[in-house]
């Protein structure tokens, strides 16, 4: 599953995807901020982005 996939999918659709295994909640995340890399320069969507907390939780998420 590519990276825009994962990005532009619903938490529903995601929340199954992670449950059976298929993606990892920091395959999720990487995505997601891969996407927020990409899109903010123009969108300016977003004033502050953490990556270093975000994938920190979402490494926690995973060992869970």
């Amino acid at each position: 599953m590519s990276d825009n996939d994962l990005a532009t999918r619903d938490i529903a659709t995601l929340g199954k995807l992670i449950k059976s295994g298929q993606v990892s909640p920091l395959e999720v995340m990487e995505a997601t901020l891969a996407r927020i890399d990409s899109l903010n320069g123009r969108l300016n969507a977003f004033l502050s982005v953490y990556p270093e907390l975000a994938l920190e939780a979402s490494k926690e998420a995973e060992a869970q």
